[in-house]
C-alpha cells in the first residue's frame, strides 16, 4: 500500500480502476500506437537505400518481435484484443476500418507466438553474446535473440495458465456475432510448450544466477554470497551481469525501491518510487 495519489497502484486499493482510468487507458493508447509505428516501419524500411541489408534484416526482425511483445502486453492487461496484422492505417481512414472486433485468446496468442517463432528462427536478430560466448552490454535494450527466446517462454506460460486456459469464469465470454473469445477447455499440451520453451533457455547454459558478497564484490562460492546484495544487484543492469535476458543499463540505486522501503519518513515524503 501506497498513499500517494500519484500511484496507480491506489486504483486497485480503491476500486476505482475502470476502462477509463488513466493508466489503462494510456496502456492500451501506447501499446496501439507501437504496433502502428512497428507496421509503419515494416512497410517502409526497404526503401531506405543507403541502409546495409543485413541491418534492414536485423532492425526488421527487432520490430517485429517488439510488435508481438506489445500484443502479448495487450493480452495480459485485457485478455482478447483486435489483431491488426501488418496494416498501417491513414489518418483520413474511415473510423469503421478501424472497429475491429477482438480475436480470441487463442488467436492473440497463436499470433503472438508464430511471430516471435519467425524472427528468432530467421537468425537475424543480434545476440546478447559476443563471438566469444562473453556477456555484452552493447545491445542492452535491444530486443535480442535471448530475449526474444525469453519472452517466447514467458508467452507460452500465460497461455498455459488458468485464465487462459479454459477458465469457467470466462467461459461464456463472446464477441458480438457469438464466437467465443477464451477456450471451453482446458489443454495440458499449452503446459508442455511452456515446459519446453523454458527448458531450451535453461539448458543454453548462457545464463545463470550472479552472487554478491556482503561488499556487492561478484563471488562464485554460494557460502561467500550475501542473499540481500546478490538480489539487489540482479536488477542492475550491468556488463557483468549475466543474469538479465532483456533490459537496459542502468546502475544506479534509484531502481532499489523494489527490494526494500524507500521512504523514510512515510508521512512526508514526497519523492517518487511509486
Amino acid at each position: 500500500y501506497l498513499p500517494w495519489s500519484q500511484c496507480e497502484g491506489n486504483n486497485i486499493i480503491l476500486g476505482t480502476l475502470y476502462p477509463s482510468t488513466g493508466y489503462v487507458r494510456n496502456q492500451w493508447t501506447a501499446y496501439y500506437r507501437g504496433i502502428q509505428k512497428a507496421n509503419g516501419y515494416l512497410a517502409k524500411i526497404d526503401e531506405c537505400k543507403p541502409m546495409p541489408e543485413n541491418e534492414k534484416a536485423w532492425t526488421k526482425a527487432e520490430v517485429r518481435a517488439l510488435r508481438a511483445y506489445f500484443y502479448f502486453n495487450l493480452v495480459r492487461q485485457f485478455g482478447p484484443v483486435p489483431l491488426i496484422g501488418d496494416r498501417v492505417y491513414n489518418i483520413d481512414d474511415p473510423l469503421e476500418d478501424m472497429t475491429l472486433p477482438r480475436a480470441s485468446v487463442d488467436s492473440c496468442f497463436e499470433y503472438i507466438i508464430s511471430e516471435l517463432q519467425a524472427v528468432i528462427n530467421s537468425g537475424n536478430l543480434i545476440s546478447q553474446f559476443n563471438g566469444a560466448g562473453a556477456f555484452d552490454d552493447q545491445f542492452a535494450g535491444n530486443l535480442t535473440q535471448e530475449a526474444a527466446e525469453g519472452i517466447l517462454s514467458v508467452v507460452y506460460l500465460y497461455r498455459a495458465s488458468y485464465v487462459f486456459n479454459g477458465d469457467s469464469y470466462y467461459q461464456g465470454m463472446k464477441n458480438v456475432d457469438g464466437s467465443s473469445l477464451f477456450p471451453q477447455s482446458a489443454d495440458p499440451k499449452k503446459w508442455e510448450d511452456a515446459r519446453d520453451a523454458a527448458k531450451k533457455i535453461i539448458d543454453s547454459g548462457k545464463y545463470a544466477l550472479v552472487l554478491r558478497d556482503i561488499t556487492g564484490k561478484r563471488v562464485t562460492d554460494i557460502k561467500e554470497s550475501d542473499p540481500y546484495n546478490s538480489c539487489f544487484y540482479s536488477a542492475i543492469g550491468r556488463s557483468d551481469n549475466e543474469e538479465m535476458i532483456f533490459f537496459r543499463t542502468g546502475p544506479n540505486n534509484n531502481i532499489y525501491y523494489q527490494m526494500r522501503p524507500k521512504h523514510s519518513g512515510i508521512q512526508n515524503a514526497q519523492s517518487g518510487g511509486c
